[in-house]
């Protein structure tokens, strides 16, 4: 347990334990980063609404209930939706953080409670013992959550995180409410300003932000920087994108959505089908956005092709006479190939046609960029570029499954052979292409030294730290992958080992920045000069 100060000056909470002590987390979690830097942003702003929570004058139940609500409503504003289990930990943790009740500080507001009659006594404050407790709580931090309800539960009883039965108690999301009502107020004034369509996405999120800080002023309101940065982007989604559907999509832990109705909202993680945490507004607001993602065809049905690789199906009025219904399901990494990264935007054609001839040459390549970001789909399309040539891919999942008749396929288990291991003996295959994907940080050193002596043929995905700076000094091509304006991720550089630009995007487009990369020569001697030269004409 690390040490919990007194009390902050500013307003924030003693320190809370790191959300990676609270949840264990698989090395690959996608949600994870998002997580804990809403966890760390929780402990620095919701510190009075905490002790407000936790306020002596209410029951125990009332206050695990009440912490529960704030962490939810604040992890939700930012686009992270918590489990229940994740829930319940994290408002134990907060239950903790002040075993003694405190007052309320009289600058904070208090939450909506319904005036009680004057002849009715104060409840008498609770002992100062432990609100929430764990049954062998280290045994349920050390096992990872697998996405459905086999997660170890707290020993807490569901009851203690239901509604107060006091009818005198009104708990409600107040910073929930607060948002909800300030984003649907910014959309009102916003969208006849902005217009569906845009002709200039910085003029159209200046607009929004100019009428955000003018709802504020008239509220007499004011925002953390980090949360009207988001409700800015929530604006913009709700006029001039997919709103809800946004929203659920950048979640990547979610395959795929379902829409039967304005109030019938699913989604799928880990093969389990389960309500989304919103829904739309009406039937109206959802035709509206199923517009937006598929003009209504003659047929009534209409295929949706998304840029990042999904698919979907939209079925209009009158084939669906309650309302549009929909299906969106995200493109699997495996089957990514050249031909759809271009179409996606993620890289263009002189780009794709470099890392074919390298491929063939058996340059040794790193594709750098954060979890999420399309390392195993560039990946997938290169391995699959080279169909006429021995591939051996390693790695902790099946996405390169596709069947060839030149590929060995290895997959790390649990309780089988150890990615290392299994490295070593990818690499004694003698393949043309070594295809390894996201590595463990232990394993890093010793493939990179492999590369420094001459290894070839080695196409390796890394998360960008330390050891991702190491192997790109060793490989003669480094591809670096990251978000742009528009918020997908594509590829942002391509370099030689020198770290000389090949070709780079500036927020709009790709450019070619050199004619004469550093391997130029490894190239020639493979046979492919000719096509190299080509590229850069």
């Amino acid at each position: 347990m690390l040490e919990r100060p007194d009390g902050a000056a500013n307003g924030s909470l003693p320190a809370p334990r790191p959300l990676a002590r609270i949840l264990t987390f698989e090395d690959e979690d996608p949600r994870f980063r998002k997580m804990d830097e809403t966890w760390r942003a929780f402990g620095a702003d919701m510190g009075a609404q905490v002790r407000e929570a936790l306020d002596a004058v209410r029951s125990p139940a009332e206050r695990a209930y009440g912490v529960g609500v704030i962490v939810h409503n604040y992890f939700r504003a930012r686009g992270v939706t918590l489990t229940s289990y994740e829930l319940r930990a994290l408002a134990g943790e907060l239950v903790e953080l002040q075993p003694v009740p405190l007052s309320v500080s009289p600058s904070v507001p208090s939450p909506a409670i319904v005036e009680q009659p004057a002849a009715a006594a104060p409840e008498a404050p609770a002992p100062a013992a432990e609100l929430v407790s764990f049954a062998d709580k280290d045994e349920a931090t050390r096992r990872a959550w697998a996405g459905d309800d086999s997660a170890p539960p707290p020993a807490v009883a569901e009851t203690v995180f239901a509604a107060p039965p006091s009818k005198l108690v009104n708990v409600i999301g107040r910073e929930a409410a607060s948002f909800d009502r300030l984003l649907t107020k910014v959309v009102e004034r916003a969208a006849p300003l902005v217009g569906s369509a845009p002709l200039d996405r910085g003029l159209a999120r200046a607009t929004i932000d100019r009428t955000i800080d003018e709802v504020l002023r008239h509220e007499d309101a004011t925002l953390p920087a980090g949360m009207q940065q988001r409700l800015s982007q929530m604006v913009f989604s709700e006029i001039c994108g997919l709103g809800l559907l946004d929203r659920l999509w950048a979640d990547r832990s979610i395959r795929a959505v379902y829409v039967d109705g304005p109030d019938q909202v699913h989604v799928e993680r880990n093969g389990v089908r389960e309500p989304a945490p919103e829904t739309f507004r009406d039937a109206a607001h959802l035709l509206d956005i199923a517009r937006r993602l598929a003009r209504p065809a003659s047929s009534g049905v209409v295929d949706v092709q998304l840029r990042d690789g999904g698919s979907g199906l939209v079925i209009f009025p009158p084939g669906a006479p309650g309302g549009p219904v929909l299906m969106l399901h995200r493109g699997e990494p495996g089957n990514a190939t050249f031909d759809r990264l271009i179409a996606a935007h993620v890289l263009d054609r002189r780009m794709a046609a470099l890392l074919g001839i390298a491929a063939r040459a058996r340059l040794n390549i790193v594709v750098v960029g954060p979890e999420g970001s399309g390392k195993t789909a560039l990946l997938a399309a290169i391995a699959r570029d080279l169909s006429s040539f021995r591939v051996v891919t390693l790695a902790a999942h099946r996405h390169f499954s596709w069947p060839s008749s030149g590929k060995v396929e290895l997959v790390v288990q649990a309780g089988g052979s150890p990615f290392g291991t299994l490295m070593s003996a990818g690499a004694r295959l003698k393949p043309d292409l070594l295809v390894i994907d996201s590595p463990p940080v232990g394993d890093i050193p010793a493939l990179a030294a492999r590369l420094s002596r001459g290894g070839r043929g080695t196409l390796v995905a890394v998360r960008p730290d330390a050891m991702a700076a190491l192997l790109a000094r060793a490989a003669d091509l480094t591809i670096r992958l990251g978000p742009s304006p528009d918020g997908l991720f594509r590829v942002q550089s391509v370099e030689d080992t020198a770290g000389t630009s090949i070709f780079t995007h500036d927020g709009r487009a790709f450019h070619r920045r050199t004619t004469a990369p550093a391997f130029a020569g490894i190239v020639r001697e493979a046979g492919y000069g000719e096509a190299l030269a080509g590229i850069f004409r």
